[in-house]
């Protein structure tokens, strides 16, 4: 949603929106623990995954 449209929802100006909730994010306290942890995991390979980006990396060698 754009500010205007938050503005809207709340009957106020787009900059009353922005100055209310610019500051308030909706991700998770616990959301970059998570990230970083999940980070310093092993990576792991999907196969079909590795098998499309083998032949996508073929196909665009070929031409």
């Amino acid at each position: 949603m754009s500010w205007s449209e938050i503005g809207a929802v709340y009957g106020v100006s787009r900059q009353a929106a922005h100055r209310r909730f610019a500051d308030e994010t909706l991700v998770p306290p616990d959301f970059f623990d998570a990230l970083l942890h999940e980070l310093d995991e092993p990576p792991e390979v999907v196969p079909a995954l590795a098998r499309a980006a083998k032949r996508a990396r073929s196909h665009t060698a070929t031409q």
